[in-house]
């Protein structure tokens, strides 16, 4: 028998076809919304698809009625998003350019997710038990590493799953988010070719303390983890990074009492 049903968008990417072979292999049904028309390399399982923009509020919400109907929703996974070739740093100097640029990225990273959560939480009010929420936020999101409005807008994932956790938590339902690191997907590979950086992932790499990047794999077990078995869990970020930010010298500040002797004056 079906665990109930998962909801997940931007389903056909590289972590999103993870993640569906994941509830797959764990007995749910699985729906799944992307820009793309189909998920490849699936488990046998039921699967549902529909082609949907998570920017297109009337769209998405009636992709979702569709996907759903006749399952009990028990999680929803917000994957939908990345960074976007007109990244608004790159266009500071043309203020139309940069700022469209910038609401492009939070309109597909942040609100796109927000109407995500808006649209399925009907039929997660409507299922019994143990439901929850999980977004794909960014180590981006926690640290320096540059994209700004692809950075900010995953840093308000965070912003939003903390004040969603109490009203959410009142109904029965937990919400968290993964932070993944560099992780090597279709995408990332057509950045590096785009981009003529075939060793992009090489240097990653070396910075990492586990010594290699993420696969898809790697993340897809912490969403169905936080969803199927860390069932006392919500309001928490879970870092998928290998370790990268313990590793970068900013992630490290000095204990509190380092600081206070290095910025007490000697006598």
């Amino acid at each position: 028998m079906s665990k109930g049903a998962v909801l997940i968008s931007g389903a056909a990417g590289g972590i999103g076809t993870a993640t569906v072979d994941r509830f797959l292999a764990m007995g749910y049904d699985v729906a799944g919304i992307d820009l793309a028309p189909s998920v490849e390399t699936l488990r046998s399982g039921s699967y549902r698809g529909k082609v949907a923009d998570v920017t297109e509020p009337a769209q998405l919400t009636a992709a979702v009625d569709e996907l759903l109907e006749n399952l009990e929703l028990r999680h929803v996974v917000g994957l939908a998003g990345r960074v976007l070739p007109d990244e608004a740093g790159s266009n500071w100097p043309d203020v139309p350019a940069a700022v469209g640029g910038f609401s492009r990225s939070v309109s597909l990273n942040l609100t796109g997710q927000f109407a995500l959560i808006c649209a399925a939480l009907p039929k997660l009010d409507a299922a019994d038990g143990d439901r929850s929420i999980t977004l794909c936020s960014s180590v981006n999101a926690l640290r320096g590493y540059g994209a700004p409005a692809y950075s900010a807008a995953k840093a308000g994932l965070i912003g939003l799953t903390h004040a969603l956790a109490t009203p959410l938590g009142k109904r029965g339902i937990r919400i968290n988010v993964v932070a993944p690191g560099t992780t090597d997907t279709p995408l990332i590979e057509e950045e590096m070719r785009r981009g003529n950086d075939p060793s992009r992932l090489d240097r990653a790499a070396r910075e990492i303390p586990l010594g290699r990047v993420a696969v898809p794999g790697d993340v897809a077990a912490a969403i169905e983890s936080l969803a199927d078995r860390m069932t006392y869990v919500t309001d928490e970020v879970i870092k998928v990074d290998g370790g990268r930010l313990l590793a970068d010298p900013v992630a490290a500040p000095p204990s509190r009492l380092k600081r206070w002797l290095h910025n007490r004056p000697f006598r």
